[in-house]
């Protein structure tokens, strides 16, 4: 008994998705005898299958009644392919980039109805910034790693123009000859409708010259969108430097004084309030020069010497024009030879000698310029230079005079007679006919002295000086010349000499050349305000004295030094419309007070009557007084004597 072996061949067949598959059923057998044979099974066997493709087997066995046993398999073969429910890919046409944003990817199934993740988004396009085309792209795999791809396109098309406002018109002055150039315009405004990097187009110049010059701004955007222009006014000036020029030191405001610049020969003069100005300048280096100053030099005296000599020892900082003023010999240093030549100068050498002649007479320099060195450290070119560009320059000018090293001077003439020194007369001497003699000025009260600087008045045609030295010394000589009627004398020392009341500052040597006039030699300060005498610092002593004796050849009215017990004097001195005179009279007698001018004239007289002996106190009104210097003199005659006591007193 065998199993029929015309029983069917296996089946099988293909399918996308295994839910599709479905038990099949197996064929009917008999075996050969004819009788119906009844399977057994089915055995499953899904080895073949990954979860998305592959195949699975269905197996049942037909086992006849003698034990042959044949199988019958039927086979579901599955293969799985790609989603094709994906909509279409989008493209969207926009103006902006910015209007975009990362668009949300489909749902997807594959066939078999299980959804898909995709992976992505892979940007990619041809976009430049501005315009051209973005795309995202994502990719759907399914688990038999089938794939498709869909696209999201952005297709950017900018054709509206951007928008700029020129920065504000401006001024400049010129900065390269009589041009403006490598200034910054200034910053537009500008926008887009995008907000796309923007490209600033100016149709401005290299060297903008003097005036007015129209400058057109425009905007580009990446699409190549030009903006409207828009304009900006660029106007170009002219330099200026100006300036008020000024005695260093004094800051005494110096008028009139006429000023060139060059190049291009500019020139002006200062005003009333010492204001100089020079317009319209292109930009460049400069010079500028005094060509006349209209002004008198002065002001130099033993107190410049001392401190120039002394400047050479400590060097402190100093305004460039006041070391140029020092530097008399304008050999770079300012040292003791411009220091005894400004004694000269003061005490009048460069009358015979005129190596005492300051030339130039007049330095000029830049105000705020100091020098810690000596020479400084541009010697010898002490031009005022001066660099003019870019916008308006103010150089303050010093002057001051060569020589005048402490920058005393008054280029005005502001600096008042007598305001620190004056000189009152002691005793009468007397003197036989032609003698010689000597004649101390001496202290009035205690004081350091320094430096020494006198303008006196003598009769030269009743005396002549011979000599002159210092203190009680005939070998420390002090330096002194005679003009006419004038006598100078000066001194000066780093060691200054200290002198009690009484003691004698300089001594002079005379000779009579004759008999004298009744009234005696009589020497009196001239009223130059170089009259002064300073301390150890060189600072000017204020209301020091000296009294100096009367030497006369005429015993009338001269009482064996008894006007020493007199005492006559002021204060205040110097005064202002009234002044208290004190004095003492000695012995009964009669008392006479005068007032003279510097010429000799009597403006006034106080006193005159017979006094006992005693002290006084006379208030003075002089308001009938002009301002100046005037003697008052005070007279004691008794039947024996005449007594004189002789006071300087000031007006102011």
């Amino acid at each position: 008994d065998l199993l029929d072996f015309n029983m069917p061949l296996n089946d099988g067949s293909t399918v996308q998705c295994l839910s599709q598959a479905v038990t099949p059923t197996p064929p009917a057998v008999n075996d050969n005898c004819g009788n119906p044979i009844l399977p057994t099974g089915p055995v499953y066997d899904g080895s073949g299958y990954n979860g998305c493709e592959g195949y699975v087997t269905y197996t049942w066995t037909y086992t006849d009644c003698s034990g042959n046993t044949h199988p019958w398999v039927y086979t579901y073969m599955i293969d799985l392919e790609t989603t094709t429910n994906l909509p279409p890919d989008e493209y969207v046409i926009v103006e902006c980039l910015s209007l975009t944003y990362q668009p949300t990817p489909p749902l997807a199934n594959d066939n078999c109805g299980n959804p898909i993740v995709p992976t992505g988004p892979v940007m990619g396009g041809n976009y430049n910034g501005c315009q051209g085309t973005v795309t995202y792209t994502w990719t759907y795999v399914d688990c038999a790693l089938n794939s498709i791809d869909w696209t999201y396109t952005w297709d950017v098309q900018d054709n509206t123009a951007p928008w700029i406002i020129a920065p504000p018109d401006m001024t400049v002055f010129v900065n390269n000859g009589c041009y403006a150039t490598n200034f910054d315009l200034g910053l537009p405004q500008k926008g887009d409708n995008c907000s796309n990097a923007l490209t600033v187009i100016v149709d401005g110049l290299v060297n903008y010259p003097v005036g007015s010059t129209t400058v057109t701004w425009w905007v580009k955007d990446c699409a190549g969108n030009l903006s409207a222009p828009d304009y900006q006014i660029v106007t170009v000036v002219l330099c200026e430097l100006s300036g008020v020029m000024s005695y260093n030191e004094t800051g005494v405001l110096m008028n009139n004084v006429d000023l060139e610049l060059n190049p291009g020969g500019y020139t002006t003069t200062t005003d009333a309030s010492g204001y100089y100005s020079f317009p319209g300048l292109c930009a460049m280096d400069y010079t500028l020069t005094v060509t006349n100053n209209n002004k008198p030099a002065g002001g130099v005296n033993a107190t410049d010497a001392a401190m120039a000599s002394n400047y050479n020892v400590m060097v402190p900082q100093i305004e460039i024009v006041k070391w140029m003023a020092g530097d008399g010999l304008i050999d770079g240093i300012v040292d003791a030879g411009d220091a005894q030549k400004m004694l000269g100068n003061f005490v009048g050498l460069w009358i015979t000698n005129p190596n005492y002649i300051f030339t130039p007479s007049w330095a000029y320099y830049w105000a705020g310029e100091i020098t810690a060195t000596n020479p400084p450290t541009m010697w010898p070119t002490m031009d005022m230079k001066v660099t003019i560009g870019g916008s308006n320059s103010v150089k303050n000018i010093y002057g001051q005079c060569v020589g005048d090293f402490n920058g005393s001077f008054s280029p005005n003439n502001a600096k008042a007679y007598g305001e620190n020194l004056t000189l009152t007369y002691g005793n009468y001497n007397l003197l036989q006919p032609g003698a010689s003699f000597e004649l101390p000025l001496m202290a009035e009260s205690d004081m350091e002295v320094g430096a020494i600087s006198l303008v006196l008045n003598f009769p030269a045609d009743e005396v002549s000086i011979t000599g002159a030295y210092l203190s009680n010394d005939p070998s420390s000589p002090v330096m002194y010349n005679v003009e006419g009627n004038e006598l100078r004398i000066g001194w000066y020392s780093s060691t200054p000499i200290w002198l009690t009341k009484g003691e004698n500052l300089v001594t002079l040597q005379m000779k009579l050349m004759g008999e004298t006039s009744q009234d005696g030699i009589k020497l009196s300060l001239v009223a130059d305000p170089l009259n002064e005498l300073v301390d150890g610092s060189y600072q000017v002593i204020e209301n020091a004295a000296l009294v100096v004796d009367i030497p006369s050849t005429s015993a009338m009215g001269v009482f064996a030094n008894a006007s020493s017990n007199i005492e006559f004097s002021n204060h205040p001195n110097p005064f202002n419309g009234t002044t208290i005179l004190k004095y003492n009279v000695p012995m009964n007698g009669q008392v006479v007070i005068e007032i003279f001018d510097l010429v000799g004239t009597q403006v006034t007289q106080l006193v005159n009557e017979t006094q006992l002996a005693g002290s006084y106190t006379l208030r003075m009104d002089a308001g009938t007084l002009k301002p100046g210097v005037y003697t008052a003199v005070l007279k004691l005659k008794n039947s024996d004597s005449v007594m004189t006591r002789a006071i300087k007193m000031i007006s102011r």
